[in-house]
C-alpha cells in the first residue's frame, strides 16, 4: 500500500513539475524584447569623440554661432535609412535665452511591426545655430527611458528648418556619454558623422528654427 501511494505521490510530483517548468517556459517567450545596454546600442550606435578633443576648448567650426534663439518640432516620424526596418518619433522644444536653455525632447523607436523597441524622454542642455539661419544642433540629457542604465546618459541631433515639407534632421542619438554631447555642443559633430542613412530630408513634419542674429529678438512663435 505504502509502495501505491508513493507511486502515486511521484507522479503527482512530476506532473506537476513539468506544469510549472511549462508555464515558466511560457513566461519567458512573452517577455519584453532584452534592452541591455549592448543590445540597445545595437539599436543606436555610439558616434565617437576625435581623439584630440579637449573639452572646454570651444573650438567651434566657423559657421556656427553661439547666438540666442528658439528651435521646435512636434511629431516628426523617420522611416528608413539609419533606421532600418524601423521607424523613429521625435519631439523638442527649447529655448536659449539670456544665456540660460529651457526645453525638453522625447524620442521613441518601433520595429518593423510599429511596436516600441525603445524610448528616451530628458531636458536640452544646448542649442546651437548656424549661420544660414536655418540650421540648430541640440544635445539633451535623458531623464526617463525604458532601456536600463540610460538614465543620466545624452542625446545629440541635428536639424534643418527648410519649410513645411521640406525640412530635414538626424535621427537622434541617444544613450551616450557626457563626452559626445559636449563635443556636439562645443564644436559639432558634421551630418555625416551620424552615419549613411541618418540624415532625413524632405520629412513630412515641421521644424522651425528661430535665431536672433537672423531674425531678431526670441520671443515670438515658441521664444518666452
Amino acid at each position: 500500500m505504502k509502495k501505491v501511494n508513493l507511486i502515486a505521490w511521484s507522479s503527482a510530483f512530476f506532473f506537476s513539475f513539468l506544469i510549472l517548468v511549462s508555464s515558466c517556459s511560457l513566461e519567458d517567450s512573452s517577455q519584453a524584447p532584452d534592452l541591455s545596454d549592448a543590445t540597445a546600442r545595437l539599436l543606436k550606435p555610439d558616434i565617437t569623440v576625435p581623439s584630440d578633443y579637449i573639452p572646454g576648448s570651444l573650438n567651434a567650426r566657423k559657421n556656427w554661432m553661439p547666438g540666442e534663439g528658439w528651435a521646435k518640432a512636434n511629431d516628426v516620424s523617420l522611416t528608413g535609412g539609419a533606421l532600418g526596418t524601423g521607424t523613429e518619433s521625435q519631439s523638442y522644444k527649447a529655448t536659449l535665452k539670456a544665456g540660460t536653455i529651457s526645453g525638453t525632447f522625447e524620442v521613441s523607436n518601433f520595429d518593423e511591426n510599429g511596436v516600441l523597441e525603445a524610448f528616451a524622454k530628458g531636458d536640452v542642455t544646448c542649442m546651437v545655430f548656424e549661420e544660414d539661419c536655418k540650421t540648430v544642433r541640440m544635445t539633451g540629457v535623458i531623464t526617463e527611458t525604458n532601456v536600463p542604465g540610460f538614465v543620466g546618459r545624452y542625446a545629440i541631433w541635428i536639424a534643418e528648418d527648410n519649410g513645411i515639407g521640406l525640412d530635414a534632421t538626424t535621427d537622434i542619438r541617444y544613450g551616450l556619454v557626457k563626452a559626445t554631447a559636449d563635443f556636439h555642443c562645443e564644436t559639432g559633430f558634421t551630418i555625416a558623422a551620424f552615419g549613411a542613412g541618418a540624415f532625413f530630408e524632405g520629412i513630412d513634419a515641421n521644424v522651425k528654427v528661430h535665431s536672433k542674429d537672423c531674425f531678431g529678438d526670441v520671443t515670438g512663435d515658441n521664444g518666452n
